[in-house]
């Protein structure tokens, strides 16, 4: 549990002491595949958001290797190491939500309907029926 805690207070740090440059296009990493990063893609196209990829190739059945990523993800400084992640200037972040969350409130706030207490809890609802649907 110390460990954990502790790892915890390291997030909430780095949270606060992490400003990404607001000059520097965000980063998407994923595999060579459509998959999660799509609609992260999709959504920064809509928010009008150029950005650039880190792309991790699996090969070719049927030798397929996770080598690509798993060689560099726990050189990468993340907090939760996964695919699909978001690096913009200092700042990382991983898992699809989190990611959506983040550049909708970065680029394009009223995708989050925060001035509609109503159509807000609506807008929550349906993404969370969204995101049990694709498990």
């Amino acid at each position: 549990i110390s460990h954990f805690f502790h790892h915890f207070v390291s997030i909430v740090y780095n949270i606060s002491n992490t400003m990404a440059t607001e000059n520097t296009k965000p980063i998407i990493g994923y595999w060579k595949i459509r998959g999660l990063a799509a609609p992260i893609h999709y959504q920064l196209a809509y928010s009008k958001v150029d950005f650039d990829q880190e792309i991790y190739e699996q090969g070719d059945a049927p030798d397929f290797s996770r080598a690509s990523w798993v060689d560099v993800k726990y050189t990468q400084n993340f907090d939760f190491p996964n695919l699909p992640y978001l690096k913009h200037g200092n700042y990382s972040l991983t898992e699809s939500v989190a990611i959506h969350k983040y550049c909708a409130k970065k680029w394009c706030p009223e995708l989050l309907c925060l001035d509609d207490d109503e159509l807000y809890g609506k807008a929550e609802m349906s993404w969370a029926i969204m995101m049990d649907a694709k498990m």
